[in-house]
């Protein structure tokens, strides 16, 4: 592409608009001093510097010039009245003097800068010496020096050293300008010297930004009309050093040289020729810009004008207009009252009780409410803040007399209604005669004088029954209140109205000073025919004011020089297109909106001269005129018509800026298309229409309200076309008319029109989608290139370039297809190694081993706790209400992630056993599931956002909509017949059911359509829906296999039994089952087992036959993490992992679980022993708040001690009738048992039960005690009932099967229950048997001599499940008769497909054996029965408490969840807020989510820490703590600030920190700074993993300090600016900047700081508060401890952080304690070995150590110890109610260790307690190994105090006097020191000395 540039000739130069272009543009870039600043010529010596020292000269030169003369000024204002030379403009007046005092400012201010100015611009450049290489140069070619000498004209130079001479003139001005300033604003004050700011700085910006660019801009058209000479060179190279002239590598001379230089040279530049396609596509690439720019002019100038329009119409829109109407209708219309209310106005009674009691009184203003007059507020209306614009009239407009005619004969008079034609215009006498005597006063007489509206400047006013002309009979409101009441008492004794009376016209004209709006009150009162009043009111305010503001002045100027630029473009377009142009609909647009504009300027200039016309009226008459202002309201109607026109025509305007979009431009072209046919169907419709509103009005107009009118009727049949109609009111009005002509109109017109109008849509659509343009849509496609561009959000990339590197780095690896699964798992091991300190959960977060089993959640899918139902009640309301818990919750392999922080198990959701409480399960899908449509109106959960109603079933609806149809609604026999014609028809015979994913990737459901036609043809079904289960389902998508992704195309099939077998497996196996088809498949002969085959690398476990990798950590944990579960009971690896429970009577191999799953309710162990084990039930023993003795048991691990084998039963949970052991062995030996208050204990076996559970058919007393001479809920077997139920048992014997004739079915109630098995399948011992699984017999068939049990419904159903058949045997009279599964009843007649149900019975009832108690399917014997153990403290006290825990009132949480379901998860994660009186709904999220309806997640990092202070003494008590999310280790992304209070108990602390939107890319970390008041004391940082895929990342940590002393700084400071440098122990350091700068080494300064100087500013809006100043930027002083809050002896420190004003007490002596309890122990002589006192706080099940205080070797007594009664949460709590004492001694090989027992204190009061150690202390004795194991018998142990009052055993120690002195109680308890080390030192040092 070429183009020629021609050059200006000479003659060219010399013309006028050359030399006015180049002067003008020299002038402003060069001698404009203040611009020139920004556009100085770069060849120019005068520097940036110079000018700028130059402004500032100047500009303080100027302001004290001005200032000396400020008071000539002011004094010439002043004595202006005496100057006759003066001119006055408005408030501004202008003398000589101001004039000669400016002159003589500027005159004065020229002088010193124009010397400045010159001193800088002629300086000469200093003197540099000349290269060697300029040197020879110069010797070569000496001509060319000496002819640029000659060429240059001599001029006035400075030389370089007059620089400082320069400068220092300006210091000196400016010092003196600044003196002289002072000492004059001194004398001048404040309110002068504010007013002298203000005009200077008028004047200086006036000056920059007119004046001068005028002054400029005047002497460039000067010189170019009268100095035509151009001299370029001049210009160019008038201060041009060419010494200095050097360019940058990347320049180089653009235009040609003429004269050569020694230091310019031009290296020929080749121009390469386009080729032809090249040529092309640089042509179209530059038509496609100059296309894009005219788009972003077009849009710019669009988005200008639209804010101008929008600015000026909504400030026409007065904010208090709705305020002033609302008031006046309350106070004028007094609608709460019953007497005076307007709007109940019925009769002219009515309407004169209002106007005398409420109007009159209301129009003037009366006394105020402390009975005192209202001064000044003559005018004024009674509410004292409207004052009346004249005042007010009563207009009445009356009719003729007029005579009936009937029959030839006058029989009545008749009255009318009004008309122009009808209206009286006569005047008369008071009472409405032609003649009186009485005399009136005058305001009395002229209302019955009829007046013009010629007169009364009135004009025609519409009402809602009639148009009423401007003339009448007129009462004018004037004079005092009684005045006004006397006249309105004597017109309604004249009769003012009567029966000829049509309309009464209240007008009158109000003011509100305060909002400055006018307002038009209108009452109207309409008298019909009828007799009856229609009163009617209108409020009109409106603000006479052209301008409010100058603002608004500015805009409208603004608006009407853009609608002048619019005229000019349309009229060119006008001349352009000629008649085209009216073709174009947004000509229209646009001369709509140039009309309203010009418009609206008119009414604008109308108001300004009315303003000040109504002005001058109420100046001169002091507001005692009547104006009236009903034109003024019309037009003000007019301007807000024009200005929501032009509105409304701009918005439309939008439109076209949108036609870049593919759907409008299609709505566009759809519209255009269907013009033609349109227009004749719009003329039959109306014709159609017509008919019918003609019909319709007719036959119903005094029948049906919405048809008395034919606007009414219209908008009735609009209704009904939008199917929106009453028919019951049709069919009232007329029986038969009424539903015929509702029928036929819904038939023509809804039916045929409409199907005509979508057909014309419909065809019009696809012709405009045929012939749809691309050229939008590629210049919108390369804009949005060009943006992305310029903005960097896409880099410029070669497609060829890219991928030849992506060639060149795959040849560098050898088979990367092979070797990708490996260097993934490389990966992943990197990613996943945590420290040796640390404890891996199962979805590879790291966190510290300590926080293993402390009862709160660290890991994000909870697998570092207990599974405990206590644990996941929290995650319960996950669906309704947002937690950070359930935002943050992962869930396990083999559950469903419902989105919510819910888990539900893949099985339930294949089998429809349970869904997602947000129904997430079902999105897309939610016409299959067992969930029902609420009364058919609206979806509920995420349906509501995926689905759609099934609309009316039509001969037209489509496959998926009848199937829909079908699935969602209980179709009649009719829509039944018409679903199978539209499936016949319109679907193939296998149906996909949506294109959504069926909850699963890629996985589709499909219906076949014969078999619901054959359901549906059946009569049978007909009142049943048609069955929701899919026939088939297929998948089809991405997969990756072994680290390879990918595409199955072909569709894999399989059937709703296929899916329901995939439940079977451990998780949803679909993608594992795929890719190993396509393995086996792709490996084909090979072998596919050394392919597949399980392996152990160094990291990972292969698992078999599937291409799963398992971290070797996850073997043998109890998860089943392969398909095939050979990751458990995997004998190849050894277990080393920690918390690992080793199941007890599992071998070869062994099998292990998590701590985590013990007592979870899910059998993991083949033996049960996870869930009840030798010595415990695992769900009675919980890690939780309430009981730290169990996670104490489970954190044993970490310390190498296994001290789960030492855990034991509660005690009181022997003998309570449950089997809490292995075998029921805890409830064995139970006849001496005691048990508690209020059971009842069991005759023969000694068990304790609740008295609720007896006659529940359920044995509980392990004979059956309990159930003897119960009447049972069924009628029993017929041979069950020969029994006797006081004295015998049911029960078939072998010898009862051998020979029924000889033996009976009963045996005697002493051999139940007593271990001996008489009854088949352990019928009798059902309590005391166990089965394989080692639990309970119960409802189960046990067989096989004891190795096997069935389920009760396998027995006598003719299938041998036992190897001894006596589960077919025991039915003895079966004989084979009944088919194989089916049941024989006993009486032989017939055969019964189940047993146990009451609808399938036999006639002697024998369906009934072997039946549980309950009807429930999977019922299992005795699961509802469970005791609550009285807990120890209970115990202790003797008493029984109600455990109520305070709790939020159910009625505030069911609001909420109501609140939030109503608009089924509209706010997804948040709530939201409905506004008043609106349609409209606002979404308040929470910190994890974002968006208008909280549907983004906020990519967050959590940090969850706890310091460990190491026994740091000397850290300081209170920490204050910045956590901050680092970006590139400088900028902080977010933060949070805590307070750490050092105590026994450290808390943790957990923050979230949030990322930005969107993410910035780079290294993230989070890192921790620890302050003492503003000194750092230490900091942390952890980096974020890359790998943050999930929208939250947790990082779990504790914080230690070093051991040495703080702060610790760097050896060598890398900070700069005074920064400090602090180090940590891997050498890494931080910079603390000084004020004011920032960045990784405090190299950036800080713009602005909001942090008050005294704190420490980490950032601009990041603050470290000193001691005492409060958070976020440490302005506000903490003043709470000058109040003395602390006791005595205690340091108040106030808190920087919330709570506000908190603070916190801390002791300085050890007399801080003096009201706590204290324990004291005494002894006459030192002891020689050490003691250990343990305070035991009795607390759920298991004991808590509160205290424990080791007594070291030697020590003197009396020995003090305050009482801790603050527990690990730090919560107040109780005394310790059981004192232990441990005394040391060592032997020779051993320590041996005596227990005492001290005190046991049941006592809920504060007391002290004291211990005496020389006198004879209660031993506890250890029992000897014979008597440990008989753990039911130690009950009875303290009778004859064998061993004595208190006693030891394998977990339990027990002590007597409970609940009487023989008895005693026991704890389960093991010997827990905390203090093993200093124990065994102490030992050392005693045996040393």
């Amino acid at each position: 592409m070429e183009r020629i540039l021609p050059a200006a000739s000479e003659i060219e130069k010399h013309e006028f608009s050359y030399l006015l272009t180049k002067r003008t543009y020299h002038s402003i870039s060069d001698s404009h001093l203040w611009f020139s600043i920004f556009s100085r010529p770069p060849s120019n010596r005068f520097t940036r510097v110079q000018r700028c020292t130059c402004c500032f000269t100047l500009f303080y030169v100027s302001m004290f010039l001005n200032i000396m003369y400020y008071d000539l000024s002011n004094q010439a204002k002043s004595n202006n009245s005496t100057n006759s030379a003066s001119l006055s403009v408005g408030s501004l007046q202008i003398n000589s003097q101001q004039i000669i005092i400016g002159i003589i400012v500027d005159f004065f201010a020229f002088i010193p800068s124009l010397l400045i100015v010159q001193l800088f611009r002629r300086l000469r450049s200093r003197q540099k010496q000349l290269s060697p290489l300029q040197q020879a140069l110069h010797k070569i070619k000496p001509h060319l020096q000496s002819q640029k000498k000659n060429n240059q004209k001599s001029s006035l130079t400075f030389p370089w050293w007059c620089i400082f001479i320069a400068y220092g003139l300006c210091a000196v001005l400016v010092g003196l300008s600044i003196l002289f300033i002072i000492a004059r604003g001194i004398e001048f004050g404040d309110e002068k010297i504010e007013q002298w700011l203000i005009s200077i700085v008028t004047g200086f910006l006036s000056s920059i930004f007119f004046s001068q660019p005028i002054k400029i801009l005047s002497l460039a058209i000067l010189f170019a009309c009268f100095c035509r000479r151009s001299n370029d060179d001049y210009e160019a190279n008038e201060f041009l050093d060419n010494n200095q002239v050097d360019l940058n590598n990347d320049e180089e001379y653009l235009h040609s040289i003429k004269k050569r230089s020694l230091f310019t040279y031009r290296a020929p530049v080749r121009a390469n020729r386009l080729n032809e396609s090249e040529v092309i596509y640089a042509r179209d690439r530059r038509l496609q810009e100059i296309y894009m720019w005219s788009i972003i002019r077009e849009i710019v100038r669009y988005l200008w004008f639209f804010s101008l329009l929008s600015i000026l119409t909504y400030t026409h829109r007065d904010l208090n207009s709705f305020n002033q109407v609302d008031h006046l209708q309350k106070y004028f219309l007094n609608s709460r009252q019953i007497n005076s209310d307007y709007t109940t106005v019925s009769t002219i009674d009515d309407y004169w009780n209002w106007l005398e009691n409420s109007f009159v009184e209301n129009i003037r203003a009366q006394q105020w409410y402390n009975g005192e007059p209202p001064k000044n507020l003559s005018g004024f209306i009674n509410d004292k803040t409207n004052r009346f614009i004249g005042w007010a009239t009563m207009r009445q407009l009356r009719v003729k007399s007029q005579l009936c005619l009937a029959n030839n004969e006058i029989i009545l008079t008749c009255q009318y209604d009004y008309s122009l034609s009808n209206e009286d215009k006569h005047s008369y006498q008071p009472g409405w005669l032609n003649e009186t005597i009485e005399t009136y006063s005058s305001s009395i007489s002229q209302s019955f004088q009829y007046k013009s509206s010629k007169d009364l400047d009135t004009y025609t006013y519409v009402g809602d029954y009639g148009s009423y002309e401007g003339g009448g009979y007129v009462y004018e409101f004037r004079g005092r209140l009684v005045d006004l009441q006397t006249n309105v008492s004597q017109l309604y004794q004249l009769g003012w109205i009567d029966d000829k009376t049509r309309a009464v016209i209240i007008q009158l004209t109000l003011y509100n000073p305060n909002v400055q709006l006018f307002t038009s009150v209108t009452f109207l009162a309409e008298f019909l025919s009828s007799s009856r009043v229609y009163p009617t009111a209108r409020f009109e305010p409106f603000n006479f004011y052209a301008f409010t503001s100058k603002f608004q002045l500015i805009v409208i100027i603004l608006y009407m020089s853009m609608m002048i630029y619019h005229m000019w473009i349309e009229i060119r377009l006008l001349f352009e297109l000629k008649r085209k142009y009216f073709y174009r609909f947004w000509s229209y647009i646009e001369v709509g909106i140039i009309v309203c504009a010009w418009t609206t300027v008119g009414i604008y200039i109308w108001r300004y001269h009315q303003c000040e016309r109504i002005g001058q009226l109420f100046k001169e008459t002091n507001g005692y005129i009547y104006i009236n202002l009903q034109f003024a309201s019309y037009v003000n109607d007019i301007l807000t018509i024009l200005l929501g026109f032009s509105c409304f025509f701009g918005t439309i305007k939008s439109i076209k800026l949108l036609r870049f979009n593919q759907r409008l431009c299609l709505f566009i072209e759809t519209l255009k298309y269907a013009k033609t046919d349109l227009i004749p169907f719009s003329m039959m419709f109306s014709i159609i229409f017509i008919a019918f509103l003609s019909l319709f009005y007719l036959l119903f107009s005094g029948k049906i309200s919405s048809c008395s009118s034919l606007l009414d009727t219209a908008r009735m049949l609009f209704e009904i076309t939008l199917m929106k109609f009453d028919a019951h009111e049709l069919s009232e009005a007329s029986a038969f008319l009424g539903p015929f002509c509702f029928s036929l109109f819904i038939i023509l017109v809804i039916f045929i029109c409409m199907s005509m109008f979508l057909s014309i849509i419909n065809d019009s659509f696809r012709l405009a989608r045929e012939h749809a343009d691309p050229h939008n849509q590629q210049i919108f496609a390369f804009i949005l290139k060009k943006f992305q561009r310029w903005t960097g959000f896409k880099k410029i990339t070669d497609e060829e370039i890219q991928e030849e590197r992506d060639t060149i780095m795959r040849s560098e690896y050898f088979h990367p297809i092979e070797n990708f699964p490996e260097r993934i798992d490389q990966l992943l091991d990197a990613i996943n190694r945590c420290e040796s300190d640390e404890f891996q959960c199962r979805n590879r977060m790291c966190i510290p081993v300590e926080f293993v089993f402390d009862a709160t959640p660290d890991c994000m899918d909870l697998s570092d706790e207990q599974a405990l139902d206590e644990l996941f009640k929290k995650y319960q309301n996950c669906a309704i209400q947002s937690t950070l818990e359930c935002d943050d919750r992962l869930c396990h392999k083999d559950q469903f992630s419902c989105g919510n922080g819910e888990c539900i198990p893949w099985s339930a959701i294949v089998n429809d056993q349970k869904d997602c409480g947000n129904y997430r399960d079902t999105g897309y899908i939610c016409e299959t599931s067992s969930l029902l449509l609420a009364s058919h109106v609206e979806w509920t959960g995420i349906c509501k956002q995926t689905m759609e109603l099934a609309p009316p079933l039509k001969n037209s609806s489509d496959c998926r909509q009848t199937l829909g149809h079908l699935l969602q609604t209980h179709p009649s026999q009719q829509f039944r017949d018409l679903a199978i014609i539209n499936l016949r028809t319109r679907c193939e015979n296998l149906i996909l059911y949506v294109e959504q994913n069926a909850f699963f990737p890629g996985l589709k459901i499909v219906y076949n359509r014969s078999r619901i036609e054959i359901f549906i043809g059946n009569r049978s079904n007909l009142q049943k829906p048609i069955p929701k289960t899919p026939d088939l389902y297929y998948f089809t998508g991405v997969i990756v296999c072994n680290g390879i992704s990918l595409n199955i195309a072909e569709k894999i099939r399989f059937s709703y039994q296929d899916l329901q077998q995939l439940a079977s497996y451990p998780f949803f196996p679909l993608f594992h089952l795929l890719c190993q088809k396509i393995i086996n498949q792709s490996l084909g002969n090979m072998k596919t087992e050394n392919n597949l085959d399980s392996s152990i690398s160094t990291s990972f476990y292969r698992c078999k036959n599937t291409s799963d990798r398992v971290s070797l950590r996850r073997i043998n944990d109890g998860y089943i993490d392969c398909l095939y579960g050979d990751d458990e009971r995997n004998p190849h690896y050894p277990m080393t992992q920690l918390f690992r429970y080793q199941c007890q009577t599992v071998t070869s191999p062994s099998q292990y679980v998590s701590y985590t799953k013990l007592g979870d309710g899910v059998v993991d162990c083949t033996d049960g022993s996870d869930e009840v084990s030798n010595e415990i039930r695992w769900s009675t023993f919980k890690c939780d708040v309430n009981d730290n003795y169990a996670c104490w048991v489970f954190q044993g691990d970490q310390f190498g001690e296994n001290r789960l084998k030492d855990a034991r039963l509660h005690f009181h949970r022997y003998c309570d009738s449950i089997w809490d052991t292995i075998d029921g062995q805890d409830e064995k030996n139970c006849s001496y048992w005691i048990c508690d208050p209020g059971l009842y204990k069991c005759n023969i076996t000694g068990q304790c039960i609740e008295r609720k559970y007896f006659c529940d058919g359920e044995f509980d007393c392990d004979d059956g005690e309990d159930e003897i001479n119960c009447s049972l809920p069924w009628v029993p077997w017929n041979l069950e009932a020969k029994c006797n139920k006081s004295t015998e048992f049911f029960c078939i014997t072998d010898d009862y099967v051998k020979n029924q004739s000889l033996n009976r079915s009963c045996i005697h109630r002493s051999r139940v229950g007593d271990g001996h098995i008489d009854c088949i399948g352990a019928r009798d011992e059902r309590n005391v048997a166990s089965c394989p699984d080692h639990r309970i017999v119960g409802d189960r068939f046990l067989c096989d001599k004891g190795k096997k049990c069935i389920d009760y419904m396998a027995i006598c159903n003719g299938i041998k499940d036992c190897v001894d058949e006596t589960d077919e045997s025991i039915c003895y009279w079966n004989n084979g008769s009944c088919p194989v599964g089916q049941f024989s009843c006993a009486d032989q007649k017939d055969c019964k497909s189940t047993r146990c149900r009451g609808q399938i019975a036999c006639i002697d009832k024998s369906h009934r054996f072997w039946c549980p108690n309950s009807n429930s399917e999977n019922y299992v014997y005795r699961s509802s029965k469970y005791r609550s153990v009285i807990d120890n403290k209970k115990r202790c006290y003797n008493q029984l408490k109600s455990n109520t825990k305070l709790a939020i009132p159910s009625s505030f949480s069911n609001q909420q969840v109501k609140a939030l379901a109503h608009r089924n998860f509209y706010c997804n994660r948040g709530f939201y807020l409905h506004v008043v009186a609106s349609s409209e709904f606002f979404c308040f999220c929470p910190p994890t989510f974002y968006g208008d309806r909280c549907q983004y997640n906020n990519r967050r990092v959590g940090f969850r820490f706890r310091f460990d202070r190491g026994q740091r003494s000397d850290l300081p008590f209170i920490l204050n703590v910045l956590v901050t999310l680092v970006l590139n280790g400088s900028t902080v992304v977010d933060h949070q600030f805590f307070l750490d209070a050092a105590k026994e108990h450290s808390s943790k602390f957990i923050t979230y920190l949030i990322y930005p939107h969107p993410k910035p890319s780079g290294t993230y970390s989070v890192r921790i700074e620890t302050y003492h008041s503003t000194e750092l004391i230490h900091f942390w940082e952890y980096p974020v993993s890359p790998l943050d895929f999930l929208p939250v990342l947790l990082i779990t940590k504790v914080l230690r300090f070093p051991a040495r002393s703080f702060p610790w700084l760097c050896s060598h400071n890398y900070c700069e600016n005074n920064g400090i440098c602090h180090q940590r122990e891997d050498n890494r350091f931080l910079c603390i900047c000084a004020y004011g700068w920032k960045g990784k080494l405090c190299e950036m300064r800080t713009e602005y700081i909001h942090c008050a100087s005294h704190s420490l500013a980490r950032t601009e809006a990041i603050c470290v508060c000193p001691k005492g100043y409060l958070e976020p930027y440490c302005y506000v002083q903490n003043l709470k401890c000058q109040q003395h809050n602390c006791e005595l002896n205690e340091t108040c420190i106030p808190r920087s952080n919330l709570p506000i004003y908190g603070y916190t007490c801390i002791c300085n002596t050890s007399n801080c304690n003096v009201n706590r309890p204290v324990i004291s122990v005494q002894r006459q002589e030192p002891n020689q070995s050490p003691f250990l006192l343990q305070l035991l706080q009795l607390a759920g099940d298991y004991p808590k150590i509160r205290q424990q205080i080791l007594i070291q070797p030697l020590t003197s007594f009396p020995l003090i110890q305050t009482i801790k009664i603050r527990d690990g949460r730090y919560v107040i709590g109780e005394q310790p109610e059981i004192g232990l004492l441990f005394i040391f001694e060592p032997n020779a090989y051993s320590i041996e260790t005596t227990l005492y027992l001290l005190f046991i204190n049941c006592s809920s009061t504060m007391r002290n307690f004291s211990v005496d150690l020389d006198q004879q202390l209660s031993k506890c004795h250890v029992l000897p190994e014979n008597q440990r194991q008989a753990v039911t018998l130690f009950g009875n142990f303290c009778q004859n105090f064998t061993y004595g009052t208190c006693f030891i055993s394998d977990g339990y120690l027990c002590y007597c006097g409970y609940p009487n002195k023989n008895h005693s109680n026991c704890l389960s308890y093991q010997r827990r020191y905390t203090f093993e080390l200093r124990i065994y030192h102490s030992i050392q040092i005693s045996q040393s000395s």
